[in-house]
């Protein structure tokens, strides 16, 4: 069997976020389109990094205002009401749209050409512990994406075929 080219199973359809955005802009971002990252891009579409949950929650978890409970793990036995609670929220939305992607991007990026073989993109997905790859064309402007699932669902696409 024959290792299909990048061309072949990318997602040109890719969701992309510029560094001048905000992190809770990221966040809504994924959340609407229920992903967990995407290639940080300037305005030609050229790849400057990426950025995913991850990062969201490794920046954060730095910082006791987002993550009480996790310095202060007696907050989970006493009572917290619920205005206090909502007030948290809301300074935690107002703190997130002033810190931009930039500062928790990755710039060292893992990328593949359309022309690359399927089980490159695999071996760096494993070898570098990421879960979405950019393809990018000789200008380093992001043409598409393949992420594990893609690969997963290439390797059983003909089980559901009719």
């Amino acid at each position: 069997m024959t290792a299909k080219l990048v061309e072949d199973i990318m997602n040109r359809n890719v969701i992309t976020i510029t560094k001048e955005k905000s992190i809770l802009d990221l966040a809504r971002l994924l959340i609407k389109n229920k992903i967990s990252g995407v290639p940080v891009v300037d305005s030609d579409n050229t790849l400057r990094g990426i950025v995913s949950e991850a990062d969201i929650m490794n920046f954060v978890k730095e910082d006791e205002m987002f993550f009480p409970m996790l310095v202060f793990p007696i907050y989970n036995y006493t009572y917290v009401s619920p205005d206090i609670y909502r007030e948290g929220i809301e300074k935690n939305k107002k703190a997130l749209s002033r810190i931009k992607v930039e500062e928790i991007m990755r710039t060292w990026v893992k990328k593949v050409k359309k022309d690359d073989k399927e089980n490159k993109v695999a071996s760096i997905m494993t070898d570098n512990n990421v879960n979405r790859v950019p393809v990018v064309d000789d200008e380093n402007k992001v043409i598409g994406i393949i992420t594990r699932s893609d690969l997963v669902r290439s390797m059983v696409e003909n089980d559901f075929k009719d």
